[in-house]
């Protein structure tokens, strides 16, 4: 029991000293079956946490913490594939996607 309270201790003072880091962690980790996504964004934003857009040019494969913000990933696009993902990093390592309209 005396572990499980440590745990929980630790886990806390993650949350709270390094917030950005502990939501992305949660978020790579979905679905945990606790919580949809959304909650879990919601939340860390009232913790004050940032996010950033999906990006072509910048978005990864999965979420990341990008300087204080999370950046939202390509896997977070309703049926974008795996395949489709990595295809589009090699595009964007490539600079195809330097010239790109932003709307």
């Amino acid at each position: 029991m005396r572990r499980l309270r440590r745990h929980h201790l630790l886990v806390g003072l993650a949350a709270l000293l390094h917030p950005t880091a502990f939501f992305a962690g949660l978020l790579r980790h979905q679905p945990m079956g606790f919580y949809p996504k959304h909650v879990v964004v919601n939340d860390a934003q009232r913790a004050g946490v940032k996010f950033l857009p999906i990006d072509l040019r910048h978005s990864q494969a999965q979420i990341v913490v990008q300087g204080n913000a999370i950046r939202l990933s390509l896997s977070d696009v309703h049926g974008f594939s795996p395949e489709q993902s990595r295809s589009s990093r090699r595009s964007a390592s490539a600079g195809r996607f330097a010239r790109c309209p932003i709307w």
